[in-house]
């Protein structure tokens, strides 16, 4: 009995002893664990710290000193990182757990590896690809569109779900954020009296030097960021930039000439930068050099114009060249436009103006004619143009409302409304060149028309241009950049306005146009009487509107107005303006032919007044 309690107590003895071993493997195992994740959570910091100073840098100075502190030989540790990863996705997790999903945590630890290296390799190309350069001084959109494309992937590697490595979606402001920094963006304001809510969204262009609008280039940007990105997220990208970009005026030097590669001011020729806002530019570069007129083939673009389409005439080649300088030098205030007309077609007007449009550049020219100016949809596309050209205006048709052309050629304010955009007003800088076969007419020619308007013959010696010209010759680079030269050099003057065949034919564009002009001309010779009372003027102006086919819609009050206003301006010559006086001197039976012409016949009530001492408002002749 007593050897059996021994032998009790001895194994009593040796389960305490096992329970106190057992004990104590268990404080050890635990103990361990603890230092295993306090070790483990000081590899985390230490990893973390070491791709946050790879992963965050953006400038390459910054990146380059970081990665040469943290990271050997620029090369990615990656049996350091998943073995890191492994014990960040498995943290937490029981024994049991882990054995369970062995393959989908080495697939999760997998993935933030491969992030992680993403990252890194990101990085590397982007220290390398800005090769010490910063954000804003990327000098060709290319070079911003594959900046971004490493940006995003970088991004996307760092922001991924922490347990199984899937990536996130980047935020709209986090898009406008990194848009900002790759481009110098503004609103910017048209004139100097334009609000912020009239102002425009733009963009500074390192390949032009212009700021320009195009929110598609911006929306294709921010698809880069965020290839998953949806139209309404891009429309809050829009939105974020308009908000929070400063607020800039294009610039309104008027003694600025903006070439293809720089802009030419007081004789000197100044790099484009974002800090000096321009919208609009020639197609032409400056050189200093082209100081010699170019010959191809035989032909020569002084001896074209001075020859062959001015005819040695020093008066019309001075025309033609102002023509050009007012095309080059459109940031001056321009006040007047040219209209370029022929009997016919076929005459090399479209050769002259495919010169100026070279000259220029397509991109900076708009199509508009003269109706169109009317039309404020129409008149969007003139909006940041440096020419504006109509070379198809109809032959004969009626000019209406001109009022908008009018304030267009002379750089007043005019009402935009684009197409799917809020209206704004404007000013447009654009030189404006027209052209047609035959001459204009216009509903309204009055004054404001008359001073603005400046037509020239365009009819050449040649009876068909050679095609070569148009084709080849205009668009060599030697003549433009000679002719830009030249314009540059030349003095802008005025001596076009008093040519003969200008005043001439802006007299008949006018009597074309109105027809009280008209039958001034053609129908106040035929009387005889010295004193016509108006109301027979005006009855005879009737009959005269019926022969023409021409709507009688003015009225009695009207055409006295619009007589006399000839007559006060000296371009109704032989009579005196509209006053009193006797009906004694006024021989109704010769002037009535007047109301007898054509078909029909109108009756002049008031016939028998004629030889009589009443007295009635009358034209008189002097």
């Amino acid at each position: 009995m007593e050897e059996m309690n021994l032998n009790e107590n001895k194994n009593n003895g040796n389960m305490a002893d096992e329970t106190i071993e057992i004990t104590n493997a268990t404080a050890t195992k635990k103990a361990q664990k603890k230092e295993a994740s306090r070790a483990e959570r000081a590899s985390q910091l230490r990893l973390t710290k070491t791709f946050n100073t790879i992963n965050n840098s953006v400038n390459k100075a910054e990146c380059q000193e970081d990665t040469s502190k943290n990271s050997q030989n620029n090369v990615f540790d990656r049996a350091q990182a998943k073995s890191h990863y492994m014990e960040q996705v498995t943290e937490g997790h029981t024994e049991k757990y882990i054995s369970n999903h062995a393959s989908e945590l080495e697939r999760n630890a997998e993935r933030l590896t491969d992030a992680a290296e993403g990252s890194f390799k990101a990085d590397q190309k982007m220290n390398a690809f800005l090769n010490g350069r910063k954000l804003n001084e990327l000098e060709f959109m290319n070079e911003i569109k594959l900046y971004l494309i490493n940006y995003s992937a970088k991004w996307h590697f760092e922001h991924v779900n922490e347990k199984t490595g899937e990536p996130k979606r980047m935020h709209f402001t986090t898009i406008a954020d990194i848009l900002k920094k790759v481009l110098h963006i503004a609103i910017v304001k048209m004139t100097a009296e334009s609000t912020r809510d009239e102002s425009k969204l733009m963009y500074w262009n390192p390949e032009t030097g212009l700021y320009e609008e195009s929110e598609a280039t911006l929306n294709a940007l921010a698809r880069i960021c965020e290839e998953c990105i949806t139209t309404g997220e891009q429309h809050q990208v829009i939105g974020a930039l308009k908000d929070t970009v400063e607020l800039k005026t294009v610039n309104d030097w008027k003694d600025v000439v903006t070439c293809g590669n720089g802009y030419f001011r007081r004789g000197e020729l100044y790099d484009y930068s974002h800090d000096v806002v321009f919208v609009s530019k020639l197609a032409t570069d400056y050189n200093a050099d082209a100081t010699e007129c170019p010959t191809i083939n035989g032909w020569n673009f002084d001896n074209w114009i001075e020859n062959e389409v001015c005819h040695g005439d020093a008066g019309k080649i001075n025309a033609f060249w102002q023509i050009i300088i007012r095309v080059v030098r459109y940031r001056e205030q321009n006040d007047v436009m040219f209209w370029l007309y022929s009997e016919q077609g076929g005459k090399g007007k479209s050769t002259f103006l495919d010169l100026l449009i070279n000259l220029v550049g397509a991109r900076y020219t708009g199509s508009l004619t003269v109706k169109q100016f009317a039309e404020p949809f129409k008149l969007a596309s003139a909006y940041n143009k440096s020419l504006i050209i109509g070379d198809d205006n109809p032959v004969n048709a009626l000019m209406g409302d001109v009022e908008a052309f009018k304030s267009a050629v002379t750089g007043g304010l005019v009402n935009i409304n684009p197409k799917n955009q809020k209206p704004f007003s404007a000013r447009v800088q654009a030189a404006i060149i027209q052209a047609s076969n035959g001459f204009p007419k216009f509903n309204a020619y009055d004054d404001g028309v008359a001073r603005r308007f400046i037509p020239l013959e365009f009819n050449p010696t040649y009876a068909k241009p050679d095609k070569r010209v148009q084709t080849e010759y205009i668009k060599d680079h030697r003549v433009l950049e000679y002719i830009l030269h030249e314009a540059l050099r030349l003095d802008k003057n005025d001596n076009f306005k008093s040519l003969p065949e200008v005043v001439a034919a802006k007299k008949e564009i006018e009597e074309n146009s109105s027809p009280v002009a008209s039958f001034a001309a053609e129908c106040l010779p035929e009387i005889h009487s010295r004193v016509v009372p108006t109301e027979f003027m005006f009855a005879c102006f009737q009959r005269y509107l019926e022969e023409e086919n021409r709507p009688k819609t003015m009225t009695r009050r009207t055409f006295n107005q619009k007589l006399n206003s000839l007559i006060k301006q000296g371009k109704v010559k032989g009579w005196e303006s509209i006053r009193n006086s006797r009906l004694t001197d006024w021989n109704y039976d010769q002037d009535r032919v007047l109301l007898e012409r054509g078909n029909g016949h109108y009756e002049y009530n008031d016939h028998e007044q004629s030889g009589s001492s009443k007295q009635a408002k009358c034209f008189i002749r002097e």
